[in-house]
């Protein structure tokens, strides 16, 4: 009986103190939240987060590995199009990623953050490219972020049940090809079309969103986040839009990386809390 005892308590200290040293080696992300509401007053920091972010617990606890370990690596490829072509907005995620995670790649432990972005790409752009497919694996990742959705909105109608047919067959051809990795789709910042606010940019985040959300996926929502439509108007007022009505400054760019990051980064610290 005595030795049992001795036992149980040796068996209760090594579980505490296991407890005890994950907590103390699971560092949370400091955020900036301050910087891009000084550069962008009309965000809304209530839409800042990953919603349905319980999508992305696995990629989150191989990062808190990584942070805890200092070994290995963590793979992010980021596909949309010109948005994401320009390396502002993805170089900018990645930037603050490796900054807390450090930079993986040859020899180092870290995150390795790929962007793979086409001018004026849709998602058939991408659905229909046999190279874009054989590719991708080669990147291993474990988080695909996929951006897209603005030039599926520039046309003269938005077709919600086609739209979302490209969207599920790229969701279906990621998990089949990657079944141990996450998703994250991002909704659209807001832009112009024919000068005038886009409605069809609205149908189209909306539509996207309530996919996200009916099938429990993760979605990051930009366009709320930077106050929805008609918001164009006040990226243009900043001086962070380009005549184009389309697309955005660097500043801008690397702004919405910031926000993306601090999304991610939120989820990631409520992961460490739960």
């Amino acid at each position: 009986m005595m030795l049992s005892k001795i036992h149980y308590r040796s068996f209760l200290f090594c579980f505490i103190f296991y407890f005890i040293s994950i907590a103390a080696g699971a560092q949370a992300i400091k955020l900036d939240e301050e910087t891009p509401l000084r550069q962008f007053p009309y965000i809304s920091m209530v839409y800042d987060r990953i919603f349905n972010s319980s999508g992305l617990d696995t990629f989150f606890h191989k990062l808190e590995l990584l942070k805890r370990s200092g070994k290995g690596s963590v793979s992010i490829v980021h596909i949309g199009d010109s948005h994401v072509k320009a390396p502002y907005y993805p170089g900018k995620v990645k930037k603050c990623l490796q900054d807390f995670f450090g930079a993986g790649g040859k020899d180092s432990s870290g995150v390795i953050y790929n962007s793979i972005g086409i001018n004026g790409a849709r998602f058939t752009t991408f659905n229909r490219s046999a190279a874009f497919w054989q590719k991708l694996p080669s990147y291993h990742a474990d988080l695909y972020i996929i951006s897209l959705g603005t030039n599926d909105a520039q046309g003269t109608q938005f077709n919600e049940k086609d739209f979302l047919v490209q969207v599920q067959r790229m969701i279906d051809s990621i998990r089949m090809m990657s079944p141990g990795s996450a998703l994250l789709f991002t909704t659209a910042a807001d832009s112009f079309r024919n000068r005038y606010p886009n409605r069809l940019m609205w149908s189209m985040n909306i539509s996207l969103y309530t996919f996200c959300a009916k099938n429990n996926i993760p979605v990051w929502d930009l366009y709320r986040t930077t106050n929805g439509y008609g918001s164009a108007y006040n990226w243009i007022k900043q001086r962070m839009m380009s005549a184009d009505g389309v697309h955005y400054s660097a500043k801008a760019y690397e702004l919405q990386g910031q926000l993306l990051f601090n999304a991610i980064g939120r989820g990631y610290n409520n992961f460490l809390n739960y």
